[in-house]
């Protein structure tokens, strides 16, 4: 089994898309300052999503979301968020 670190969620994706239509999109949310924020930040920016509405909390991690193919080809989600750093 491997890890393969993937940005993604709905909101985000959606803004994405709407970029590539010249809709001028803003993220507007929380994520944790932990090692993913700089990642995900740039990630937003590249695709062309402002981020000035992004916030950042050190009373909880970045949302993570594992997922992996089983038997029958769905795709099953596990999340873990809300974590406090140590």
């Amino acid at each position: 089994m491997s890890f393969v670190r993937n940005p993604g969620g709905v909101p985000a994706n959606v803004l994405a898309v709407l970029d590539k239509f010249h809709r001028g999109v803003a993220f507007i949310g929380k994520i944790g300052s932990d090692s993913f924020r700089q990642y995900l930040q740039q990630v937003l920016i590249d695709s062309g999503i402002h981020t000035h509405g992004l916030k950042f909390s050190n009373e909880v991690c970045t949302t993570l979301a594992f997922v992996h193919l089983d038997d029958k080809g769905d795709r099953p989600f596990i999340f873990y968020r809300n974590l406090v750093q140590i």
